[in-house]
């Protein structure tokens, strides 16, 4: 499938914008970057499978570079329908997701995000905490999310209301999917060649017992070449998957792209 944004925007000023439609909504950091900026030629295990890279329909209020002080911030709040990319509003399932970000000395960006809302196959919640820094050619970012699913709380009932997640119901194994991940990475750039490593990790359901308690490792190892002003790129990148420390496949990928 080809993901599309499809949307209106009325900018007041930069602090104040407001977007309908069809678009990214609040999420990870990795998730929010466009395909043609990021750092390696596949996401992260949390950016782009488990929470990030998410479009729904709804409407959004955004604002960035607000001064305060020597600092920098930005914000989104978003209501979106819940149901789904590409798919008609059931009229009855509407999701809250947003995120604040703090920008020092324009090189260090620390940020949150959450999101919550009753979804036709339960209550959900997840919150997210993200970081940046770069100096010079060298960037390092890092982000953690852990989710929550209450599959229990599924009832027709709630279908019409919108019914917050409450932490004491995620403490029963049954029917609760408690997904977890992070990642770390790291690479400098020197002149038309970049360098990188990312460590990430997910973990589908942590809770203690269940099969599906196993932690996802990914090691990627990425080479960029940069041509023309940066509209062309050739990455190689290798990618190590472990599951529960044991070595399960490797992976080589070769990408050619041009950004116009």
């Amino acid at each position: 499938t080809i993901a599309k944004d499809i949307y209106g925007k009325i900018s007041y000023s930069p602090y104040a914008t407001f977007l309908f439609g069809q678009n990214k909504f609040a999420q990870d950091l990795e998730g929010r970057q466009a395909t043609n900026d990021l750092d390696f030629n596949n996401y992260s295990n949390i950016g782009g499978n488990a929470f990030g890279n998410k479009r729904d329909i709804g409407v959004q209020l955004a604002g960035i570079g607000i001064p305060l002080g020597p600092l920098q911030a930005e914000y989104v709040f978003s209501i979106i329908q819940g149901s789904g990319q590409s798919t008609a509003d059931n009229n009855v399932d509407k999701d809250f997701a947003g995120r604040i970000g703090i920008t020092y000395d324009k090189n260090l960006f620390v940020g949150a995000s959450a999101y919550d809302g009753w979804e036709p196959n339960g209550a959900r919640w997840d919150i997210g905490w993200e970081g940046r820094w770069t100096y010079n050619g060298l960037k390092i970012q890092a982000e953690f999310i852990e989710g929550n699913l209450n599959t229990l709380d599924n009832n027709a009932v709630n279908n019409s209301l919108w019914t917050p997640s409450v932490p004491s119901t995620f403490k029963t194994p049954t029917g609760q999917i408690n997904p977890t991940g992070y990642y770390v990475s790291a690479n400098y750039r020197y002149k038309d060649f970049r360098l990188g490593a990312r460590w990430d990790g997910y973990n589908f359901n942590q809770w203690a017992g269940n099969p599906a308690n196993t932690e996802w490792d990914t090691v990627t190892v990425g080479l960029d070449w940069f041509q023309a002003k940066d509209v062309y790129k050739l990455s190689l990148n290798w990618e190590d998957h472990l599951l529960a420390g044991v070595d399960e496949y490797n992976v080589w990928t070769l990408q050619s792209q041009i950004s116009l």
